[in-house]
């Protein structure tokens, strides 16, 4: 399951780097960093409590507009 959830989001970023709404020199790489800090952080919420879901929102967020070269503020 998680690969093909892995699988679906680099086709929607690689899609996105070919129309030109994305930059994002490897949507690979792009994609399982964003996987690992979704696992990090889901843990940290659900599991610890350390980290808000408000803060996970917002981390994500930013990384996510980072990764695909647009502003945190597109994606909100």
């Amino acid at each position: 399951m998680d690969r093909r959830w892995q699988a679906a989001l680099r086709d929607v970023v690689e899609d996105g780097v070919r129309d030109g709404t994305f930059s994002c020199h490897d949507p690979v790489a792009a994609v399982a960093r964003v996987s690992a800090l979704l696992d990090g952080l889901s843990v940290a919420n659900l599991v610890h409590r350390s980290v808000s879901r408000a803060t996970l929102r917002r981390w994500v967020t930013e990384v996510v507009a980072g990764e695909l070269g647009l502003d945190a503020d597109a994606l909100t």
